[in-house]
């Protein structure tokens, strides 16, 4: 249905990078046929200029990865208003994503993020609250999290939510997928 670019640099994109990106949505977006959908995931950091995002019919933003506890609710809500505020993203252009997985984050540490391990084996070897982010020393989005966020995303317009990556979720009733699935749901019912 469309092509969906990843945007993703380990420093500070360089000007001739940007440019390059863009120039390659512009191109492609001129070559899709009429309805094909283009796209790009995007972090708050290391973002190509404004015009790149003219190019897309949604950006979806890796809300998580960040420094520290890597993927709060307040980190999140922050990385969407500043993006979609920063380079005229309107609301419905904008997809929140959701990590399945947690990681262990040591400040000591040069590389920073020491560990990551699936929402599932979390679940399986921690058996953590469900409104509890932090178990074994990683941090992550719980199924209480994970509703603010998809509550929070459709409140404001938000075009929707993603998640990296949906083969981590727990099965059952500590379902990730789960929880945004009956929040689209509520939500729907609400608008009908």
């Amino acid at each position: 249905d469309g092509i969906d670019l990843d945007w993703e640099f380990s420093s500070a994109p360089r000007e001739d990078e940007a440019a390059a990106i863009t120039a390659l949505a512009f191109g492609l977006r001129q070559a899709l046929p009429e309805g094909a959908f283009l796209s790009a995931a995007v972090s708050r950091w290391r973002l190509p200029g404004r015009e790149f995002f003219d190019a897309l019919d949604a950006v979806h933003l890796m809300a998580y990865d960040g420094y520290g506890r890597h993927a709060t609710y307040e980190a999140a809500v922050a990385d969407a208003s500043i993006v979609m505020s920063r380079f005229d993203i309107p609301e419905e252009k904008m997809v929140l994503g959701i990590p399945f997985y947690g990681r262990i984050f040591d400040d000591e540490d040069e590389d920073y993020f020491v560990g990551t391990m699936s929402y599932r084996d979390i679940v399986t070897e921690f058996s953590p609250p469900e409104d509890s982010d932090e178990a074994g020393g990683y941090f992550f989005n719980s199924p209480a999290t994970v509703r603010r966020k998809s509550e929070w995303a459709e409140e404001n317009g938000l075009r929707g939510v993603f998640a990296w990556e949906p083969s981590y979720d727990a099965l059952g009733s500590r379902s990730l997928s789960a929880v945004i699935g009956d929040v689209a749901e509520s939500e729907s019912a609400d608008t009908d």
